[in-house]
């Protein structure tokens, strides 16, 4: 017997039709059996088809789950769902829970009471213009797209939704950040002004170039002590795993906290992560007058010193952990001693040329 023909009889089996409606038949292993109705032929036979694998490979209890979920999603709201996302994959595969449910959270504000089978485009345009009059920043908006484009998509692809009725959520323009540049003697005086408590993760952050987030969420078997390594994984922004080189001052502030917790740095008093140290960072920037220096400056400040170095930019890249290398390029590159303009500039030195004219 072909493919084609056993493929018809597992149709046949379990696809039928009841009053001019198709309908598929889904005897269950445990012994329920449902019959369910389907808005056309081809859905019947996915469905089919589907059951099948779920019974040879073990996970028809998933399906099952899907499926019963998915009899309730034309009247499920938005935030309903969202959980439904929050559980299944981003708590399944460590994608940032904490940040994507309070973005999930801040959506549903707007769209809670949308069910997510009719979310349109004129429901995300609605959202956009009542973050925009909250003064929120594009930036923080685009992530906030990001996470409920992703959210649709994954919904269509696991079965939830038949299809999203936004196929292309367009993002805002948003304008680069262009401060000063954070020299080590500005990034000293800030530190000058810390907290004393939180001196040592904003240390590791500045000598290993890593994101806050990862900074503070740093636990104790992410560290290599024999190699002097620290790994990077679960929460980068990327998803990929990055191994990033520890210096003294970086073993140093790990060494500064007692193994009281699961994280390397952690609250004094409540023995729990610090959550983003955020205002211990702000009070300590305006006492040192600096009120413009980002947490994230930190991160720009240790490239920058890596490619002053003659690091190469692919190197750079990986311990950053970059999507592309052109990015850290467009980024770095003109501090690097073999930038163009670098170039120019030793080569008017050494020719005694003027480096300005008047």
């Amino acid at each position: 017997m072909n493919k084609g023909s056993k493929e018809r009889q597992i149709l046949e089996k379990y696809v039928g039709f009841e009053r001019g409606r198709v309908q598929v038949d889904l005897p269950w292993p445990d012994g329920l059996r449902k019959r369910r109705a389907m808005p056309s032929l081809t859905k019947a036979n996915e469905i089919s088809i589907r059951f099948q694998a779920a019974r040879v490979d073990g996970t028809w209890q998933d399906l099952r789950k899907k499926l019963d979920m998915g009899e309730d999603v034309t009247s499920m709201t938005f935030e309903k769902f969202g959980q439904i996302y929050l559980s299944e994959y981003v708590k399944s595969y460590n994608r940032a829970y904490d940040d994507k449910a309070s973005r999930i959270r801040m959506l549903g504000r707007k769209l809670n009471p949308i069910s997510i089978s009719v979310l349109q485009k004129s429901h995300v345009t609605s959202y956009v213009n009542w973050r925009k009059d909250m003064g929120t920043k594009n930036a923080t908006i685009n992530r906030d797209l990001s996470v409920l484009a992703h959210m649709l998509s994954w919904a269509v692809g696991e079965h939830y939704l038949e299809r999203s009725l936004i196929p292309e959520i367009q993002k805002l323009r948003e304008v680069k950040w262009a401060g000063p540049r954070p020299t080590e003697e500005i990034v000293d005086s800030v530190f000058a002004k810390l907290d004393p408590r939180v001196v040592p993760p904003f240390t590791f952050m500045r000598e290993t170039g890593c994101r806050r987030e990862e900074g503070l969420s740093l636990r104790h078997y992410q560290v290599d002590w024999e190699r002097r390594e620290v790994l990077f994984h679960d929460i980068t922004k990327n998803g990929r795993d990055r191994r990033v080189p520890l210096s003294e001052k970086a073993l140093k502030a790990i060494r500064a906290f007692p193994k009281a917790s699961e994280y390397v740095f952690y609250h004094p008093e409540s023995q729990t992560r610090w959550d983003t140290a955020h205002k211990l960072w702000e009070e300590a920037r305006e006492a040192a007058g600096y009120p413009w220096l980002r947490i994230h400056d930190l991160r720009h400040a240790y490239a920058i010193k890596l490619a002053e170095a003659g690091c190469p930019m692919h190197f750079i890249s990986e311990v950053l952990g970059h999507h592309s290398l052109e990015f850290t390029r467009r980024q770095y590159a003109k501090f690097s001693p073999e930038s163009a303009a670098n170039a120019v500039r030793t080569y008017q030195i050494s020719a005694n040329l003027p480096l300005s004219a008047n």
